[in-house]
């Protein structure tokens, strides 16, 4: 018994050898949490899968299959996936970010800001804090599915400052009412100018 005991104890440290762990990424330091963790120490792949919960400094994602290139600091998503960055969270149905420039690009999203719900064929999260959003209906109305909405080819939100589209029209349920080439609106809790436009 006792020279089954002494085996096993010379045993683990070469155990615990044959499982080296994949070095840091360079950079601020990265947490990650998930059901299973593969790395392949050739190509600095690291492929995260179930309950993915990654944070950088200031971005963090979730998502259930998540690779990331560590030496690159870049990751990607063909599943869902969800990025905040502390001002801004976009959903989407597929999509890549960058660590390094805390940015992320997604696909088929959702995401808010204020009293404003956006969905888009395209959307992300920009270095600045801002978010920039492709082919995008965006509403204020809480009905489901909304009374009114917008249509523009290209929204911009900047957290608590404005709303800003280009190539707009509104609609009455789903019929178009007018086009305005720019549409702007405040989201400033506190603006200086008490004025609102309130669609609706």
């Amino acid at each position: 018994m006792k020279t089954a005991l002494l085996a096993l104890a010379l045993a683990l440290p070469a155990a615990a050898d044959d499982f080296a762990l994949p070095p840091p990424p360079p950079g601020p330091h990265i947490d990650y949490s998930a059901d299973q963790a593969d790395f392949d120490a050739d190509h600095s792949v690291l492929h995260l899968s179930g309950g993915v919960v990654m944070k950088e400094s200031t971005i963090t994602v979730k998502g259930q299959d998540l690779w990331i290139d560590t030496s690159r600091r870049v990751g990607r998503s063909d599943a869902p996936l969800l990025v905040e960055d502390g001002f801004s969270a976009v959903y989407g149905d597929s999509g890549e970010f960058d660590l390094e420039k805390h940015t992320a690009r997604l696909f088929h999203t959702s995401a808010g800001s204020g009293d404003w719900r956006i969905h888009s064929r395209e959307g992300g999260l920009r270095g600045d804090k801002s978010a920039k959003y492709a082919s995008a209906d965006f509403t204020s109305c809480n009905a489901v599915p909304p009374d009114y909405h917008f249509h523009a080819s290209r929204v911009y939100v900047v957290p608590k400052k404005y709303l800003f589209s280009t190539n707009t029209i509104f609609f009455l349920g789903k019929v178009p009412v007018f086009y305005t080439p720019i549409f702007y609106k405040s989201l400033d809790p506190e603006p200086w100018l008490k004025w609102q436009f309130r669609p609706g």
